[in-house]
């Protein structure tokens, strides 16, 4: 498992979508659909985009949705590529997981909305500078898009609206992890400006 490091200004209208952390790749942005503030939903000739998405923080009401996607999420990463991983973690845990969070002013939980529909989420956290690394930092600890609204900008939005709110609480760099086998997230986080830092390596035993 690779881990990165971002400290870019999470604004930059530079800034591409980074994926889920072992999602699917977004792709190229549609600058069509760009927000000014990077969470504004498009707007064109005055009326509001078919396919505009908006990001916002999520409500109760969104947790059974945000579940459904973190269960795709573990279907198709760690499903593929770690048997070691409890695969129905979603179904068994994720509801108490995700409603929690919506109640710590330390972590945050995105949608990506569109037609009335929540068609992605942002899972992440910040952590209090410690004796040991004396600085607050944030990690971003999952994401997924609908397969439908891949590559159509979702996924950078949500990252875009996730580095913001770190900056906010004062996060001097955020950490992403990803299967070093998932070559795609790896590309994904890459253009959105995260680096290699440490590199976790394993033995399977006998």
């Amino acid at each position: 498992m690779i881990y990165f490091l971002h400290k870019r200004s999470t604004c930059e209208p530079g800034a591409v979508p980074p994926r889920r952390i072992l999602a699917p790749s977004q792709g190229p942005v549609n600058r069509s659909r760009r927000r000014k503030h990077g969470c504004e939903p498009a707007r064109q000739g005055g009326a509001m985009n078919k396919d505009a998405i908006n990001i916002r923080r999520a409500a109760e009401a969104d947790v059974g949705a945000i579940v459904a996607l973190n269960d795709q999420l573990f279907q198709e990463d760690s499903g593929t590529r770690d048997p070691l991983v409890n695969h129905a973690w979603a179904r068994e845990h994720g509801a108490a997981y995700f409603g929690g969070m919506l109640e710590r002013a330390s972590y945050i939980c995105l949608v990506a909305e569109a037609q009335g529909a929540v068609i992605g989420y942002l899972a992440g956290h910040t952590r209090d500078a410690n004796d040991y690394r004396p600085a607050i930092t944030a990690e971003l600890e999952s994401i997924c898009v609908a397969p439908a609204w891949r590559s159509r900008g979702a996924g950078e939005q949500l990252v875009r609206a996730f580095l913001s709110w770190a900056q906010e609480r004062g996060a001097a760099f955020v950490t992403v992890t990803a299967y070093a086998a998932n070559e795609r997230a790896l590309a994904f986080y890459a253009r959105a400006g995260f680096t290699p830092h440490t590199v976790t390596l394993g033995l399977r035993l006998p």
